[in-house]
This record gives C-alpha cells, structure tokens and sequence, in this order.
C-alpha cells in the first residue's frame, strides 16, 4: 500500500501561512507519505502563489521529496440551479482535464453535487441532482478521454453518497 496525501488536509496551514507548497512536501515525505494529490487553482487557490511560476518547480520539489503526484483535483458542485453557474462548474472541469493533462497527471478527482437537505442554498431535490451529476459527467468524458485523463468520482455523502450510486453513474 502507499500513502498520499491531500493539501486540502493542511488548509488551515496554508491559510495562516505556517506552510507554504515546500514546506507541505517536506512534511508529509518526512511523515512517511509516498505521493500528494495536486489541487485546482480554482478550487483552491491557497495552494498557489502563482499557478504559472509554481507548476514549473513543482517537478524539483516533487523529486527533492522523493514524491509522486497520485491525483489532481477540483471542486465542482453539478447541482445548481442557475444554468450559467452550470456553465462556470463545467468549464471549471474542463480546466482542470486540461490542467492534469499538461502536468502529466492521468487522475483528476471531481465532485457531483449536493441536495436540498444539505443546507438552504442548495435547492435541487435528491433524484434531480442525481441525474444532472450523471449528464454532466457524461459529457465532459469525452474531452477527458482526448486528454487520458481519468474522472475519479469524489464522494462525500452527497450526490453521490452511496456506492450504488456511484455505480449508477
């Protein structure tokens, strides 16, 4: 088995600048973690000084740290209401595919959506939510195959939230 880790597991670090990209890799190498996942700079923009300058050392400091990179990731949510937002969530996907693709990385972690019983913000009812989650997975396939970049359904007990789910989808 290998260990990877998450910067999403130090957020409160990089948000009080205890830790910054370097000091995160020498941390988890040294706690015994082989890989680290890679984050979206749309989703999580507190990973990154600057997406453009960072991505080009990142190669060094994975090395230097004897890791690998086990997944990107983003932060999308399928399930609201506002097609325009829609919109946004889908490009956002999309940019990510093509950001894992010039890294190198064939995993990119997504998300589906939530439900209404979540909190009051999110509107769309369970069976709804569902169904948008598979469209919109469906469609971006095709541009994550062009790419080689492999969809890795997130679940975080919401849509979806079982492994019957994930397996409908």
């Amino acid at each position: 088995m290998k260990i990877s880790c998450t910067p999403v597991s130090a957020y409160s670090q990089f948000i009080n600048k205890e830790l910054d990209q370097t000091k995160y890799f020498e941390l988890i190498a040294s706690s015994g973690a082989e890989a680290t996942d890679l984050v979206d700079p749309a989703s999580y923009g507190w990973f990154w000084q600057d997406f453009e300058k960072d991505k080009a050392i990142l190669p060094r400091l994975l090395k230097a740290n004897g890791l690998a990179v086990s997944a990107y990731a983003t932060g999308n949510n399928f399930t609201v209401a506002d097609p325009e937002q829609l919109t946004l969530q889908m490009n956002k996907v999309r940019n990510a595919i093509h950001d894992a693709s010039d890294l190198g990385i064939s995993i990119l972690r997504i998300f589906g959506g939530y439900h209404k019983t979540i909190g009051p913000e999110h509107t769309m009812d369970y069976a709804e939510g569902l169904q948008r989650v598979t469209k919109c997975i469906g469609e971006l396939l095709p541009e994550a195959e062009k790419c080689g970049v492999t969809l890795a359904l997130e679940n975080h007990g919401r849509i979806p939230g079982l492994p019957e789910e994930i397996l409908y989808i």
